[in-house]
């Protein structure tokens, strides 16, 4: 499955128009997340972020990759891939993706995002469903970025999901505040956050910490336009998580 999203990634990338002007940028980065689960004790979550934009003159491929493991006593490996394509210009953006997502269970995903940009602020939607083999996730997350300069922002988010068959329902919503900085003419980014999900069964508090390296943008606020910034798949990723 990972090797067929990379693949059209690639058959979408080679043929795509106006190669010669186009541009790419990305980033790759760790993460460090904190999981308080009511009633539980806390679990360390460490992981790798990978993520790729190609823009060929307004219409953007982008392929991210996350890997992680849970430190829950037992060390469970979690990981997500996906592939996102779609228009973009300086106001708005529009895209689908699909994805898979694994952490024992494994399920494809597929939805679809979009972003609007005023001066100084950046708005993301998403909306998603995760399969696995007959229970399914879906989500729909809503944030914004206020960027008080072009190398720092603030974060808000709401989101809600549920999960249905199999005998199992349930629902959740969650909301979180974060930040972003980037080190003026470096390419280091440091986000920080912490988000409350409210479920049926136990709520939980999540904090995190991520550091990246990125390239071909300047500042945060150009790689928030600009870069891989397409976040319905991850966001769709984490829900997700919440069930299980």
């Amino acid at each position: 499955m990972k090797m067929k999203l990379f693949g059209a990634a690639a058959a979408l990338a080679l043929a795509a128009p106006g190669l010669a002007m186009a541009q790419t940028t990305g980033e790759v980065g760790v993460h460090y997340n904190n999981l308080d689960i009511e009633n539980t004790p806390d679990i360390d979550v460490w992981g790798l972020d990978l993520g790729v934009a190609h823009d060929f003159g307004g219409f953007t491929v982008q392929g991210d990759a996350i890997s992680g493991r849970y430190d829950a006593g037992a060390d469970i490996g979690i990981s997500n891939v996906s592939v996102a394509a779609g228009v973009r210009n300086d106001t708005y953006a529009a895209y689908g993706f699909v994805g898979h997502t694994s952490f024992g269970a494994e399920a494809p995903s597929i939805g679809f995002g979009g972003q609007f940009h005023l001066d100084r602020l950046t708005f993301n939607g998403s909306v998603g469903v995760a399969d696995f083999n007959g229970f399914d996730v879906r989500a729909v997350n809503v944030d914004g970025v206020y960027y008080f300069t072009d190398n720092f922002g603030v974060l808000g988010e709401v989101g809600y999901g549920e999960g249905r068959g199999g005998g199992l329902d349930a629902d959740w919503t969650s909301m979180g505040v974060g930040g972003i900085y980037r080190v003026s003419g470096s390419p280091m980014t440091v986000d920080f956050g912490y988000r409350r999900t409210e479920h049926d069964f136990n709520d939980s508090d999540l904090l995190r910490l991520g550091v990246s390296l990125t390239f071909g943008t300047s500042t945060a606020r150009e790689a928030a336009r600009t870069g891989p910034s397409f976040d319905g798949a991850r966001r769709l990723h984490e829900q997700t998580i919440n069930i299980f």
